[in-house]
């Protein structure tokens, strides 16, 4: 086994953001309203430019779109909300929505080159989305995944990262019975 369970923990590594989607003039851009049940104002504290991200979109109870990221999560939201031809397809709805953002240390990663999150973090990704599709379909507005081979470390961090999702109430389309 060798390393420690990944153990997500709410303000630390676990960032809740309850956020809905503003369009003023010709910009779509992410208005957060709360993290982790505090008012806020930007995303401040969860950006983490140089810490990889896994961030898990929610409506309701129900995860609708997962991904992941080394850079700041802004500047990985903003240009897909924004992209002409490819631009995330659930940028129109209008409820509020939940962002669950995982903050991974790096020993919890495939290992990779120093710097590059890549494979590390799209493994746990996959892990995620095939979660979820274990429960019955995939998530709503998932529209590409890219399958990465993993380590016994990756796939115990997203099944920790998938059981706190369980535990805190917060999505019900996902399952880690019988995964390895």
């Amino acid at each position: 086994m060798g390393k420690t369970l990944f153990v997500p923990e709410k303000g630390k590594n676990v960032f809740e953001v309850e956020f809905e989607i503003k369009r003023p003039k010709k910009r779509y851009n992410i208005k957060p309203l709360k993290i982790n049940g505090e008012a806020c104002k930007n995303l401040g504290k969860v950006n983490k430019p140089d810490k990889p991200k896994i961030y898990v979109l929610i409506r309701g109870k129900r995860i609708i779109y997962i991904g992941g990221t080394g850079d700041n999560l802004r500047e990985r939201l903003d240009p897909s909300l924004n992209h002409e031809q490819y631009p995330y397809e659930w940028r129109d709805l209008r409820e509020h929505l939940m962002l669950v953002v995982f903050v991974v240390p790096d020993e919890y990663l495939n290992p990779v080159k120093k710097g590059r999150y890549a494979k590390g973090i799209g493994a746990i990704e996959a892990e995620l989305v095939y979660m979820v599709r274990r429960s019955g379909r995939w998530p709503d507005y998932q529209t590409e995944i890219h399958f990465h081979s993993t380590q016994e470390v990756t796939r115990r961090s997203a099944r920790a990262m998938a059981q706190y999702l369980i535990k805190e109430g917060l999505a019900e389309n996902i399952t880690v019975d019988n995964y390895v």
